[in-house]
C-alpha cells in the first residue's frame, strides 16, 4: 500500500470563502427554520447515521 502525503499551507483551501459562507448562511436558516435532526436518548451514532440515511 502507497500512502502520499501532501504539505497543507494556511493558504491552502478546499472550499472558497462565497461558497463556504452560503453553506453557513444556510445551515444557521435551516436551524432558525427548526430543520435539525436530533440523536435519540442512548442512540448509537452508527444508529443515528443509519436513520438519517434511510429518513424520506
Amino acid at each position: 500500500m502507497c500512502t502520499n502525503l501532501v504539505l497543507l499551507r494556511e493558504s491552502d483551501t478546499l472550499i472558497d470563502q462565497t461558497t463556504l459562507e452560503a453553506k453557513i448562511r444556510r445551515g444557521i436558516e435551516e436551524y432558525e427554520q427548526g430543520k435539525v435532526h436530533r440523536m435519540e436518548e442512548g442512540e448509537s451514532v452508527d444508529g443515528f447515521l443509519s436513520r438519517m440515511i434511510n429518513e424520506d
